[in-house]
């Protein structure tokens, strides 16, 4: 199957003339991309020597394989065995041989090698059960132990073991953590790259860059990552197996990372960090996932009987297993075969036709093809595929199987091959239906306790009955009645009614339903679907009064509908609408469809108080607010306004507006001249007993004239007794006499009237006259 990557990389040789690949590139169709097939070329044991291999590393540039060997189940290696890219024994430089003991009572529980294009490629990494990481030089040479990480350390007081070691393609080094630290789960520890020196004197600590923590999984020792930045991490001892998960590298720091579920079973794995494949060892098999998880090709079978670790060279697509029941290590060549896609299955009662589409993605012609199945996923049978072979290009193919078992599950792959070796695709089924393409459908006309089941079935002409299992779980547990036989042919709809069925609520299970087909070869299942009743009805709310009121509590009163829900209710209430005061929400009044007489009393009232209160009602369907009520305390009578009218000399009408306030009340007014009062007017008969304004009036007589006067109202009912304030007004004057007109006023002597004013008098003046001929 396609790999999606892979090619030229197998030689890792340089491509030159990119340019005029390129033209070519825009002249030609593109060619399909080839699948990748890992075939057993070599198994070495350098003479038989090789003991008990467990944890494997390769150095990509000089192809070397670096193999744990001489350990425990549970402990570890005790040294490292180095090879060449074929399985050859190659000395390292500086030691002058092929390898070194790093730890004589098996302790060696992880190994990498940093690949990356930084300052420590070729620097190998142990990861020793007894806490401590030692580095070598690709020649063999020591270069520094460090023990435990002083960030950690500092905050747990704690030690533990390392037990997995990790270089990603940037060269950050993660040493794995197995338990210890945190309470529910293992960690890792992430470093910069280019860190650490040689012989550092005083010996340099790591800053640590990271903490990469796995929540809820502990004993994680196993560590690898890839080409897109991911972790991988399974649990087990040294040879134990795990789950194996993939984590995003972002995830360092944080509480919860995300994961996902890769294998199950895995003893130990490889990432490649050229192509972000995972090579996933299950202890027999080895299963290639690629980079969004999902298998791609499984190789290994019938070669392996106790895998216990893997390793890729990520330049050649090579991979090395180490096989612990026989002591050696086997080499698989990736090798270019042919493309299977599009494969599909179309089934019958006993027969069934698998079909595909097959490349050759190169020169080499597809020289075989056929499709192994059986009951099992070691198959047992085959057919040939159709065609005429050698095929020196692209097209499809089909195999006929016949003679199967109606209704059992059988497995199958496809094995294409040419000159250099043969694609087997991943391991899939189908199954020989009775019934062809029985199927549910969504079911339709749901309510709250009723639905229509829906579904299809392919009719063959042979008399069909159907119904449906039904039931809140895969076990259904109930079934329709079965229907009346049909002979149609073609797509044939299948329907039933249910009734009586739970109202969705909160934790409500969903209910499950398959259509069941049964002719004369024999009964065919349809796959599982499932779907919710409506929830219940908004409660409905009705009836709401007051009852019961006194001066300082009352019983509030409603009817509530559930809905068919759960449901509780309170009453909100206060001297506005914004309420303000709730009741203590109720228990549950059941979860049927009728109403339902609810009431809660409250208390701490005011008297002589209007009150609104409304009743709130809750579901699981929602939430219901009845109308604005109001209600009002009795109390003392309530006195509004005072006032009065009618003033003469004598008398006046004093008035006021009372609020009986829901008790018989009577009233008179007091009046004096002064606030002592003194004077009392008659009792007066009841103005009844509501709460609304009524206007009283007392005319009083016998009064002062010109006096000013203080009167009040007092009114009384079965509650008590309340005085109005204190008011005054003014009898009115008797009238004044006009005074008689005064005789004229006489002016004095030397004063006359003028204007009916007295003025001066003026005096005469004499006048001399002169004449020409002397006076006169």
């Amino acid at each position: 199957m396609t790999s999606r990557r892979d090619r030229g990389r197998l030689t890792g040789t340089v491509v030159v003339g990119l340019m005029s690949l390129s033209l070519l590139a825009l002249l030609v169709a593109p060619a399909a991309q080839a699948a990748v097939t890992h075939t057993l070329s070599k198994t070495f044991n350098e003479g038989g020597s090789l003991s008990e291999p467990g944890a494997m590393a390769v150095d990509t540039s000089t192809g070397s394989v670096y193999v744990v060997t001489g350990g425990s189940s549970f402990s570890g290696g005790e040294k490292v065995e180095k090879f060449d890219a074929s399985g050859n024994p190659s000395n390292f430089s500086f030691l002058g041989k092929n390898s070194f003991t790093a730890c004589e009572f098996g302790c060696i529980r992880g190994i990498a090698v940093d690949n990356s294009a930084g300052v420590d490629h070729g620097v190998i990494y142990l990861a020793l059960s007894r806490g401590n990481i030692l580095v070598y030089r690709a020649s063999g040479q020591f270069v520094q132990s460090y023990r435990y990480s002083h960030v950690i350390r500092e905050k747990f007081s704690s030690d533990g073991d390392y037990c997995g070691v990790a270089v990603d393609s940037s060269g950050n080094l993660y040493i794995q953590h197995d338990s210890g630290f945190f309470e529910k789960g293992s960690f890792t520890d992430k470093f910069h790259p280019g860190r650490w020196k040689i012989n550092p004197n005083p010996p340099q600590i790591w800053p640590v860059a990271g903490v990469f923590q796995q929540p809820e999984e502990r004993e994680i020792c196993k560590i690898s990552s890839d080409a897109n930045q991911f972790l991988y991490t399974a649990q087990g001892s040294y040879t134990g197996a795990g789950t194996l998960k993939r984590w995003p590298m972002s995830a360092v720091d944080l509480v919860a990372p995300p994961s996902k579920t890769i294998d199950t079973g895995v003893t130990s794995f490889a990432a490649d960090q050229a192509t972000a494949d995972i090579f996933s060892d299950t202890s027999t098999q080895i299963t290639r996932f690629d980079s969004e998880g999902e298998p791609v090709e499984v190789f290994g079978e019938g070669d392996l009987s106790e895998s216990t670790a893997v390793a890729v060279n990520s330049l050649t697509g090579t991979v090395y297993v180490a096989d612990l029941a026989t002591n050696d290590v086997k080499i698989y060549t990736a090798a270019t075969t042919p493309d299977v896609t599009d494969v599909s299955t179309t089934t019958g009662q006993t027969s069934a036709t698998v079909s595909a589409h097959l490349d050759t993605a190169g020169p080499n012609p597809v020289t075989g093809c056929e499709v192994e199945y059986g009951l099992e996923p070691t198959y047992g049978s085959s057919v040939p595929c159709s065609g005429t072979l050698p095929a020196s290009g692209g097209g499809d193919v089909t195999a006929s199987i016949s003679g199967l078992t109606t209704e059992a599950v059988y497995h199958f792959r496809i094995l294409a091959t040419n000159a250099n070796g043969t694609t087997r695709t991943i391991d899939s089924t189908f199954v020989p239906h009775a019934v062809a393409d029985v199927q549910a459908l969504p079911a339709t006309n749901i309510t709250r306790t009723s639905a229509t089941l829906n579904g299809s079935f392919s009719g063959n002409g042979e008399p069909t009955t159907y119904h449906f299992d039904w039931g809140t779980s895969t076990s259904y547990g109930n079934s329709t009645p079965e229907s009346a036989p049909t002979s149609a042919t073609g797509t044939v709809a299948a329907t039933a009614d249910l009734s009586s069925l739970d109202v969705y609520r909160e934790d409500s299970p969903p209910y499950h339903f398959r259509l069941v087909a049964t002719n004369g070869a024999g009964t065919t299942y349809g796959p599982d679907m499932t779907f919710h009743t409506l929830p219940p009805d908004l409660p409905e709310i009705s009836g709401e009064a007051a009852t019961e009121v006194t001066p300082g509590s009352a019983t509030l009163n409603a009817e509530i509908n559930p809905g068919l829900g759960d449901t509780i209710y309170l009453f909100e209430y206060g001297t506005g609408q914004s309420y303000g005061r709730a009741t203590v929400p109720s228990q549950s009044i059941g979860s049927d469809d009728v109403p339902h007489a609810v009431s809660s009393e409250i208390s701490a009232l005011e008297p002589s108080t209007t009150y609104h209160f409304r009743v709130v009602a809750t579901n699981f369907g929602g939430t219901s607010y009845g109308s604005d009520q109001t209600f009002s305390t009795p109390g003392p009578p309530v006195i509004n306004t005072t006032s009065h009218s009618a003033v003469s000399q004598t008398g006046a009408t004093l008035e006021a507006t009372i609020r009986p306030a829901l008790s018989p009340t009577t009233y008179h007014f007091e009046y004096g001249t002064s606030a002592a009062y003194g004077a009392i007017t008659p009792q007066s008969p009841s103005i009844g007993a509501d709460n609304a304004e009524h206007v009283a009036s007392q005319a009083i007589g016998g009064l002062a004239s010109g006096t000013t006067y203080h009167f009040r109202v007092v009114a009384s009912n079965g509650f008590g007794t309340t005085a109005g304030p204190d008011q005054t007004f003014q009898t009115v004057a008797p009238p004044v006499a006009a005074p008689h007109p005064s005789p004229p006023r006489k002016c004095k002597r030397g004063f006359v009237k003028r204007h009916g004013k007295c003025v001066r008098k003026k005096k005469k003046h004499h006048h001399r006259r002169h004449h020409r001929g002397g006076r006169r």
